[in-house]
């Protein structure tokens, strides 16, 4: 025979209190996802699709470009991708601007690297302006900021969120970051603040990945 129960079951909870045993029915809980959180899940979703329905021969060939152009796991560094973590790194970040995947990574290898990056506010616009090096092809952008830090504050990636993207075949390259800024922190920094500065730039045609130094950047006009 059973004297007392406690706990929650079936979204049912069983309680003992100090009026005494009690029942209660639980609403069914909901995830609370925002917005960038449902976009990230729909695109891992979509790329683990791709990638199932990928020919054999586009598997290898993502195998091959990861063994030959070897990217570091992000959670363990002294680890690189697979052909696989590599399709999906790659093509995470291309379906945050684009709703195609890149299904084989080989092409036209180019030369990228960075002269010059400006946080500016400009008629009351946020703008993320950078100057690089590039030989030739098309590029997709993706511009991650902190709030605003102080000058002396340790350059820590995790502060920084995704606030634009951008795609140019262009060395000067502009990306407005004004409503993803507001969104994700509620408003602009302000002209003399410090915010730290993260920048990835993929090409859009060969699956290269440039990772540009994470730095801390006063904000002008």
């Amino acid at each position: 025979m059973i004297d007392e129960i406690n706990g929650s079951i079936g979204g049912t909870t069983f309680q003992r209190n100090r009026y005494g045993f009690t029942i209660k029915r639980k609403p069914p809980s909901r995830p609370n996802f925002a917005p960038l959180q449902f976009t990230r899940k729909n695109a891992m979703y979509k790329v683990v699709q791709e990638w199932i329905g990928l020919s054999s021969g586009n598997k290898s060939a993502w195998d091959t470009w990861a063994s030959t152009n070897p990217r570091p796991s992000r959670l363990n560094p002294s680890v690189n991708l697979n052909g696989f973590n590599y399709f999906q790194a790659f093509n995470l970040l291309r379906l945050l601007s684009s709703s195609v995947v890149l299904t084989n990574p080989t092409g036209t290898v180019r030369t990228l690297s960075l002269d010059d990056i400006q946080v500016r506010i400009i008629s009351g616009d946020l703008i993320v302006e950078t100057d690089v090096t590039i030989s030739g092809g098309s590029w997709r952008d993706y511009i991650f900021l902190s709030r605003p830090v102080r000058p002396s504050h340790v350059i820590n990636p995790s502060f920084t969120r995704l606030v634009g993207a951008g795609f140019s075949n262009q060395s000067n390259r502009f990306t407005d970051c004004t409503d993803d800024y507001s969104a994700r922190f509620g408003e602009l920094p302000s002209i003399g603040d410090t915010v730290i500065v993260k920048q990835v730039i993929i090409n859009n045609s060969v699956a290269q990945i440039f990772d540009l130094p994470v730095s801390k950047v006063e904000v002008t006009a």
